[in-house]
C-alpha cells in the first residue's frame, strides 16, 4: 500500500483564476454597481452530472469545472481552475459544511460552507466517484482502476490496476462495493478486494444500497444488477436506457436516473418508469427522503421528485432569448422551446405557443398588443397577443425573423434572414431587403418611421427611412446582436466577440472592447448607465468604464430590460430558462 501525503487544507487560498460568485451579496468590481440574483430557472452553463444533497436540504452540484450550491432557490457558482478535461463527476459529503468533490483530472475540492478549496492531487489518476463515512474515512475511485482511502491526513493508494471504476459505496469500512468498465465489480470485506465481475460486460456506472443485503448496481444499456450473496443477479427492467445514477430511501423504494428523459423505480418486484421532457436528460441522482430526491440533467436543471411528481423550473426546457416589459409587473421573455413567459410583479409563468419554436424577439405597445417573432428552419413566423391568447399573424414572408421592435400601433418592424425588414402599418405588412440580400439581420430599433436601424451578422448596419436603407458603414466587419438608444445621435450596439459600438448621428465608433465574448443584450436608462450581457455574464458602463458585475452564474444572458435603475432583469440560460435580477 502506497501512501500519498495530502494534507486536508492544502491550499489556504483559490488558486488564481477562481471565483466565487455568491447572489448574497456583491462581489469583485462589479460590486459598486449591485449584484445580480437568480429569480427564476437554473444558473448552470452545461450538465449537471453529480450531485449530493446535505441533511438540511442544501443541494451540491458538479458541471465541468464549475460546482454549484442550492439551498431553496438560492444558487451560488465557483469556478474552479480550469484544469485538461475536468469534470467533478463524484460529490460527497457529511453535513452542509463539509462536502467533497472529486475531479476527472484528479484533483478534490472541499467545501467549508462558505467555499470550496483545493485539499490536493491524485493525477495522474482521473477521479470519477467519491464515498465515505467520515471526514477520516473517505474513499475515492477512478480510471485504471484507481482507488484512494483518505485517514484524515493522508492518501492511501488502494488501486486495483484493472478497468475504469466509476462509482463507490459501503455500509462500512468493511463492506465497500466499487463498480466500473465491462461489468467490473469489487467488494471489500476490510481485509482485501475481492473480483465479483462476470454477470454483464456493460459499463457500470453506479451503485447503491441500503444494507448489506440490498445493494444495487447500474449501468449503460439498461443494465440492473442487485447483489445476491457474493454474486450478482441481472434484475433489469427491459428499457435500453442508459443509466448514471442510482439511489434509495428504502428496499422497496429505488431510483435509477438515466437518458431520453426517464427515471426508472423498482419496488423489489415490479419496475415503473416515469417520462418527462426529452430535453431533461438526468445524470446520478440523490435524495434525503421518499418524497425530495434529485437528479441532475444535461440542460442543467435540477430534477426533483417531490414523491409524487418530477418537476424542474417551470416544468420548462430552452434557455430564454429575449426579455422586454412594459413596467415592473408587467414583463414578457422568450424562449427557443415555444414558450412566452409573463411576470406579474409575483411570478414567471409560462405559455407554450409553438412546440419546440425558436422565439428570439418580443417588444409591444400594451400588454393586448404584444409581438413575438422567430422560426424554425425556413418558417418565420410573427405571433400577436391581444391580452388574452397568442396568435400567428399572416404575413408576406416565410424567412426565419429574429428581432422585432414596436415604435407604435402603426408603425412595427421585424427583421431576419436573406436581408428581410417586415414592416407594419397599422393595416398590413411590406416586405423590404436591405442592401446585402445574403446578411441575416439580428437587430432592430429606432426613435421614428424615418429613422429605423437594422443589423447584421455580417457587420452591415443600415438606415431605413421608411421605403429604403442607407449603409451606415460599420467600421467592423462582426456579427451585431442588438441596439439600445436615447436618441438618433446616442445609439449603442453590442456583438460578437465582444464589440460594442456608439452613433452620434452621422457615424458609428467602436468603444473599449472589454470582453472577446459575444455579447448579446443591451439596455440603458441613460448614457452613463448601460448594461451589457453575453457569454460572459453582465457588465455596466458608468460613462467611463465598463464594470463586470457578480451574477451567481455561468450560464448565457441574451436579454436585458428595465422599467427603471431600480428594477431590471436579465433573461438567458441553456438548458432551461434563466431570469436574473439585479439588486
Amino acid at each position: 500500500m502506497k501512501t500519498i501525503f495530502i494534507s486536508l487544507i492544502a491550499v489556504a487560498i483559490l488558486a488564481a483564476g477562481c471565483s466565487s460568485n455568491s447572489p448574497t451579496g456583491p462581489s469583485g468590481s462589479g460590486g459598486a454597481r449591485g449584484y445580480w440574483k437568480l429569480e427564476y430557472g437554473s444558473p448552470a452553463y452545461g450538465a449537471l452530472t453529480s450531485v449530493w444533497i446535505a441533511p438540511n436540504g442544501k443541494r451540491f452540484f458538479g458541471s465541468g469545472n464549475v460546482l454549484y450550491t442550492k439551498l431553496g432557490n438560492q444558487w451560488t457558482t465557483q469556478v474552479l481552475p480550469e484544469a485538461s478535461g475536468q469534470e467533478y463527476d463524484g460529490i460527497w459529503g457529511t453535513s452542509a459544511t463539509n462536502v467533497y468533490a472529486a475531479g476527472s483530472a484528479g484533483l478534490i475540492y472541499h467545501y467549508d460552507g462558505s467555499s470550496w478549496k483545493e485539499m490536493g492531487s491524485l493525477a495522474p489518476a482521473q477521479l470519477k466517484g467519491i464515498f465515505g463515512f467520515s471526514s477520516s474515512d473517505i474513499y475515492v475511485v477512478g480510471d485504471a482502476g484507481a482507488m484512494f482511502h483518505f485517514d484524515g491526513s493522508n492518501w492511501a493508494d488502494l488501486s486495483t490496476g484493472t478497468n475504469q471504476l466509476n462509482d463507490i459505496w459501503g455500509t462500512n469500512s468493511s463492506n465497500l462495493y466499487a463498480v466500473g468498465a465491462g461489468g467490473t465489480i469489487f467488494h471489500y470485506d476490510g481485509t482485501a478486494w475481492h473480483d465479483q465481475s462476470g454477470t454483464t460486460t456493460a459499463n457500470l456506472q453506479a451503485v447503491y444500497g441500503t444494507s448489506e443485503t440490498d445493494v444495487y448496481a447500474a449501468g449503460r444499456n439498461g443494465v440492473v444488477l442487485k447483489l445476491n450473496g457474493t454474486s450478482w443477479d441481472d434484475v433489469s427492467p427491459g428499457t435500453g436506457t442508459n443509466f448514471e445514477g442510482v439511489w434509495a430511501s428504502s428496499p422497496t423504494n429505488y431510483f435509477f436516473s438515466g437518458g431520453s428523459g426517464m427515471v426508472a423505480r423498482y419496488d423489489g418486484t415490479t419496475w415503473s418508469t416515469d417520462i418527462f421532457d426529452q430535453g431533461i436528460v438526468s445524470f446520478r441522482i440523490f435524495g434525503i427522503s421518499a418524497d425530495d430526491v434529485s437528479a441532475g440533467a444535461q440542460s442543467g436543471a435540477e430534477v426533483n421528485w417531490d414523491g409524487t411528481r418530477w418537476t424542474w423550473p417551470g416544468d420548462v426546457t430552452g434557455g430564454m432569448t429575449k426579455v422586454w416589459g412594459l413596467a415592473a409587473n408587467e414583463i414578457f421573455a422568450t424562449n427557443y422551446k415555444g414558450y412566452i413567459f409573463y411576470y406579474d410583479g409575483t411570478k414567471w409563468t409560462p405559455t407554450k405557443v409553438l412546440q419546440d419554436f425558436f422565439f428570439t424577439g418580443i417588444s409591444g405597445t400594451g400588454d393586448d398588443n404584444v409581438y413575438a417573432v422567430g422560426g424554425v428552419n425556413n418558417d418565420g413566423k410573427i405571433f400577436n397577443s391581444d391580452g388574452a391568447s397568442w396568435s400567428a399573424l399572416t404575413i408576406p414572408t416565410t424567412n426565419v425573423l429574429r428581432d422585432v421592435f414596436c415604435l407604435d400601433e402603426n408603425n412595427v418592424y421585424a427583421v431576419g434572414r436573406a436581408g428581410t425588414l417586415v414592416h407594419y402599418d397599422g393595416s398590413k405588412w411590406t416586405v423590404f431587403t436591405s442592401p446585402n440580400s445574403s446578411e441575416e439581420l439580428d437587430a432592430v430599433w429606432g426613435t421614428d418611421p424615418s429613422h429605423i436601424h437594422v443589423a447584421g451578422r455580417l457587420g452591415g448596419i443600415y438606415l431605413f427611412d421608411g421605403s429604403t436603407f442607407t449603409d451606415e458603414n460599420s467600421p467592423i466587419n462582426t456579427g451585431w446582436r442588438q441596439f439600445w438608444g436615447v436618441s438618433n445621435s446616442q445609439i449603442w450596439v453590442v456583438g460578437e466577440d465582444g464589440f460594442v459600438m456608439k452613433y452620434d448621428g452621422s457615424k458609428w465608433t467602436p468603444l473599449v472592447r472589454y470582453t472577446q465574448k459575444v455579447q448579446s443584450a443591451i439596455y440603458g436608462f441613460a448614457p452613463d448607465d448601460i448594461y451589457t450581457g453575453g457569454v460572459d455574464g453582465i457588465y455596466h458602463f458608468n460613462g467611463t468604464n465598463w464594470t463586470h458585475m457578480s451574477t451567481g452564474t455561468t450560464a448565457q444572458v441574451r436579454g436585458i430590460w428595465g422599467s427603471d435603475p431600480s428594477n431590471i432583469v436579465a433573461v438567458g440560460g441553456n438548458g432551461v430558462p434563466m431570469v436574473l435580477r439585479k439588486y
